[in-house]
């Protein structure tokens, strides 16, 4: 586990923030971890101020050299939104990777702004090769 205190400057103004991060391996096969950061921002020039919290699962699992996988959510309260990351690793033969990547992104309170906002605000599916040249 880790713990995380900051404090400094934040564009105008000034932030706060506290972090924790839990680990777990399970096995060499499997990876859990957390984290949730709490964030005081000060803006005293617009007389502003707010609390945000963000928090983060991630999952992280081989099944071998050749095969793994990677989930990761994360909610942020400022911005009410939930991000999704799902990432399928493939390797073939080493220097050469095959990655199918899921993005998607849901706003959590739709009703903040007029007209309501949509219920995802996202949506990326890629699909990406690397090959190493060898001489």
């Amino acid at each position: 586990a880790r713990i995380d205190l900051d404090a400094g400057s934040f564009y105008d103004g000034k932030r706060l923030s506290l972090g924790f991060t839990p680990m777990w391996t399970v096995s060499r096969y499997l990876e859990l971890s957390g984290f949730i950061q709490w964030n005081k921002v000060k803006l005293p020039e617009r007389q502003q101020e707010y609390t945000a919290t963000i928090t983060r699962l991630r999952t992280k699992a081989s099944l071998n050299v050749k095969l793994s996988a990677e989930a990761f959510v994360q909610y942020n309260s400022a911005a009410n939104a939930v991000a999704t990351n799902l990432r399928f690793r493939y390797n073939p033969r080493e220097g050469n990777d095959l990655y199918l990547v899921f993005n998607q992104g849901n706003n959590t309170y739709r009703f903040r702004a007029v007209p309501d906002l949509p219920l995802m605000s996202g949506r990326t599916v890629l699909i990406k090769y690397t090959y190493t040249f060898v001489r």
